[in-house]
Protein backbone atom coordinates (compact mmCIF):
# COMPACT_ATOMS: atom_id res chain seq x y z
CA UNK A 1 0.00 0.00 0.00
CA UNK A 2 2.88 2.11 1.20
CA UNK A 3 4.45 1.69 -2.21
CA UNK A 4 1.68 2.95 -4.12
CA UNK A 5 0.78 6.05 -2.20
CA UNK A 6 5.31 6.73 -2.91
CA UNK A 7 4.71 5.93 -6.85
CA UNK A 8 1.08 8.08 -6.90
CA UNK A 9 3.13 10.98 -4.45
CA UNK A 10 6.12 11.18 -7.09
CA UNK A 11 3.98 10.91 -10.18
CA UNK A 12 1.62 13.39 -9.03
CA UNK A 13 4.87 15.88 -8.32
CA UNK A 14 6.87 15.46 -11.72
CA UNK A 15 3.39 16.11 -13.73
CA UNK A 16 2.68 19.17 -11.11
CA UNK A 17 6.22 20.34 -12.09
CA UNK A 18 5.23 20.16 -16.12
CA UNK A 19 8.82 19.23 -16.96
CA UNK A 20 10.18 22.13 -19.14
CA UNK A 21 9.90 22.42 -23.02
CA UNK A 22 12.84 20.75 -24.96
CA UNK A 23 14.03 22.74 -28.13
CA UNK A 24 12.70 21.77 -31.08
CA UNK A 25 15.42 19.00 -32.55
CA UNK A 26 15.62 19.73 -36.98
CA UNK A 27 16.93 15.98 -37.15
CA UNK A 28 20.72 17.08 -36.98
CA UNK A 29 22.56 17.31 -33.61
CA UNK A 30 25.20 19.29 -33.20
CA UNK A 31 27.80 19.19 -29.81
CA UNK A 32 26.01 21.77 -27.42
CA UNK A 33 27.07 24.61 -25.81
CA UNK A 34 25.92 24.46 -22.42
CA UNK A 35 26.25 21.02 -21.03
CA UNK A 36 24.97 19.98 -17.41
CA UNK A 37 26.30 16.78 -15.70
CA UNK A 38 24.39 14.97 -12.98
CA UNK A 39 26.30 12.89 -11.69
CA UNK A 40 26.95 10.55 -8.05
CA UNK A 41 30.14 11.15 -5.93
CA UNK A 42 30.94 7.82 -4.91
CA UNK A 43 34.39 8.48 -3.25
CA UNK A 44 36.20 11.65 -3.66
CA UNK A 45 38.34 10.72 -6.86
CA UNK A 46 34.84 10.88 -8.77
CA UNK A 47 35.00 14.48 -7.44
CA UNK A 48 38.48 15.50 -8.95
CA UNK A 49 37.33 13.61 -12.03
CA UNK A 50 34.70 15.70 -12.96
CA UNK A 51 36.28 18.70 -12.54
CA UNK A 52 38.79 17.99 -14.27
CA UNK A 53 35.98 17.22 -17.29
CA UNK A 54 34.30 19.96 -16.59
CA UNK A 55 37.62 22.10 -16.71
CA UNK A 56 38.20 20.23 -20.37
CA UNK A 57 34.75 21.35 -21.74
CA UNK A 58 35.33 24.65 -20.28
CA UNK A 59 38.84 24.79 -22.76
CA UNK A 60 36.59 23.78 -25.55
CA UNK A 61 34.55 26.86 -25.23
CA UNK A 62 31.49 24.77 -23.51
CA UNK A 63 29.55 26.54 -20.52
CA UNK A 64 29.21 23.99 -17.84
CA UNK A 65 26.80 23.50 -15.21
CA UNK A 66 27.56 20.58 -12.57
CA UNK A 67 24.91 18.78 -10.13
CA UNK A 68 26.19 15.74 -7.63
CA UNK A 69 24.34 13.30 -5.73
CA UNK A 70 26.48 12.29 -2.55
CA UNK A 71 26.39 9.77 0.34
CA UNK A 72 26.08 11.15 3.65
CA UNK A 73 29.08 9.36 4.55
CA UNK A 74 31.78 10.99 2.18
CA UNK A 75 33.48 13.91 4.13
CA UNK A 76 32.03 16.87 1.45
CA UNK A 77 33.58 19.70 3.79
CA UNK A 78 35.84 21.10 0.88
CA UNK A 79 33.71 19.72 -2.50
CA UNK A 80 33.09 22.86 -4.75
CA UNK A 81 30.39 21.14 -6.64
CA UNK A 82 26.83 21.82 -5.92
CA UNK A 83 25.83 18.67 -4.44
CA UNK A 84 22.38 17.46 -2.71
CA UNK A 85 21.89 14.21 -0.26
CA UNK A 86 19.89 11.51 1.59
CA UNK A 87 18.53 14.41 3.47
CA UNK A 88 17.36 16.49 0.73
CA UNK A 89 14.98 13.73 -0.92
CA UNK A 90 11.60 13.32 0.36
CA UNK A 91 9.94 10.26 1.50
CA UNK A 92 8.55 9.71 -2.13
CA UNK A 93 11.78 9.97 -3.65
CA UNK A 94 11.76 13.67 -5.32
CA UNK A 95 14.55 15.60 -4.31
CA UNK A 96 13.66 19.01 -1.99
CA UNK A 97 17.22 21.01 -2.75
CA UNK A 98 17.49 24.71 -4.53
CA UNK A 99 20.16 23.58 -5.95
CA UNK A 100 18.42 20.77 -8.26
CA UNK A 101 15.93 23.37 -8.65
CA UNK A 102 18.90 26.01 -10.05
CA UNK A 103 20.01 23.03 -12.45
CA UNK A 104 16.55 21.98 -13.57
CA UNK A 105 15.88 26.31 -14.90
CA UNK A 106 19.46 26.09 -16.47
CA UNK A 107 18.69 25.31 -19.96
CA UNK A 108 21.40 22.90 -21.04
CA UNK A 109 21.45 21.72 -24.69
CA UNK A 110 23.03 18.40 -23.17
CA UNK A 111 22.60 16.62 -19.94
CA UNK A 112 25.62 14.05 -19.21
CA UNK A 113 24.77 11.73 -16.57
CA UNK A 114 27.38 9.16 -16.17
CA UNK A 115 25.21 7.30 -13.16
CA UNK A 116 25.60 3.46 -13.06
CA UNK A 117 22.92 2.84 -11.04
CA UNK A 118 19.13 4.66 -11.00
CA UNK A 119 17.67 6.39 -8.22
CA UNK A 120 13.83 8.07 -8.40
CA UNK A 121 15.52 11.56 -7.74
CA UNK A 122 17.87 11.10 -10.77
CA UNK A 123 15.00 9.79 -12.58
CA UNK A 124 12.85 12.97 -11.62
CA UNK A 125 15.59 15.18 -12.61
CA UNK A 126 16.55 13.68 -16.07
CA UNK A 127 12.78 13.70 -17.19
CA UNK A 128 12.25 17.39 -16.28
CA UNK A 129 15.22 18.65 -17.88
CA UNK A 130 14.70 20.90 -21.30
CA UNK A 131 18.26 19.37 -22.14
CA UNK A 132 17.94 18.98 -25.86
CA UNK A 133 20.11 15.36 -25.68
CA UNK A 134 20.08 13.60 -22.81
CA UNK A 135 22.96 11.05 -22.42
CA UNK A 136 23.57 8.48 -20.13
CA UNK A 137 24.44 4.55 -19.06
CA UNK A 138 22.58 1.71 -19.60
CA UNK A 139 21.08 0.85 -16.56
CA UNK A 140 18.09 -0.69 -15.39
CA UNK A 141 15.30 1.91 -15.47
CA UNK A 142 16.87 4.58 -17.76
CA UNK A 143 16.06 3.00 -21.35
CA UNK A 144 12.99 6.02 -21.43
CA UNK A 145 15.04 8.69 -20.21
CA UNK A 146 17.78 8.99 -22.39
CA UNK A 147 18.07 10.07 -26.29
CA UNK A 148 21.77 8.51 -26.06
CA UNK A 149 22.60 5.37 -24.36
CA UNK A 150 26.22 4.49 -23.55
CA UNK A 151 26.69 0.38 -22.77
CA UNK A 152 29.72 0.12 -20.66
CA UNK A 153 28.49 -2.48 -18.01
CA UNK A 154 31.88 -3.88 -17.23
CA UNK A 155 33.64 0.12 -16.67
CA UNK A 156 33.60 1.56 -13.46
CA UNK A 157 36.55 3.92 -14.00
CA UNK A 158 34.61 7.58 -13.92
CA UNK A 159 37.18 9.16 -16.57
CA UNK A 160 36.47 6.04 -19.30
CA UNK A 161 32.82 6.53 -19.11
CA UNK A 162 33.30 9.75 -19.48
CA UNK A 163 35.66 9.61 -22.25
CA UNK A 164 33.56 7.34 -23.92
CA UNK A 165 30.56 9.18 -23.66
CA UNK A 166 32.06 12.37 -25.36
CA UNK A 167 33.21 9.84 -27.96
CA UNK A 168 29.76 8.89 -28.48
CA UNK A 169 28.52 12.34 -29.04
CA UNK A 170 30.98 13.41 -31.31
CA UNK A 171 30.33 10.41 -33.31
CA UNK A 172 26.45 11.39 -33.80
CA UNK A 173 27.38 14.92 -34.13
CA UNK A 174 28.98 14.32 -37.49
Amino acid sequence: MLTHIKKWSYKKKLHDRKPNVRQEDNGHYNMGKKIGILYEIENLDDHTTIHEFKQKLKGQGRIVKTLSYIDQKLDVANLSQKTFSRKEISWDGTPQSTYVEEFLDWDADILICPIKSMRDCYSYIIQLSSARMKVGLNCQEAEHLYDLIVDMPYIRNLDKILNEILNQLKTVSH
